[in-house]
């Protein structure tokens, strides 16, 4: 398999890898069912929610907003971001 083989001594750990066992642990991951979905999705919204953040401030400031409500919207964003992030986790 691709599992690494560990030696260990009262002092020391070393740790083997073989060299096509990076290769091999990436084919495993893409032949399980659903990997490659979970790989887009997590993909997309890393873009998605880092495209946002990017630029937040140009998008709340379109209304005319201010500094300190544009820092009060990104912040709620960033904390909704996390919360959610923890109950998805969660399930």
């Amino acid at each position: 398999g691709a599992e690494p083989v560990l030696t260990i001594t009262p002092h020391h750990l070393d740790i083997d890898i073989r060299d096509d066992q990076i290769i091999l642990a990436i084919r495993a991951c893409f032949a399980r069912p659903g990997f490659i979905h979970s790989l887009v999705s997590f993909t997309v919204s890393g873009i998605v929610i880092n495209t946002l953040s990017t630029y937040m401030d140009y998008l709340v400031r379109l209304n005319g907003a201010g500094r300190e409500y544009t820092g009060i919207v990104g912040g709620s964003f960033q904390v909704v971001i996390m919360i959610s992030s923890l109950i998805i986790g969660g399930l």
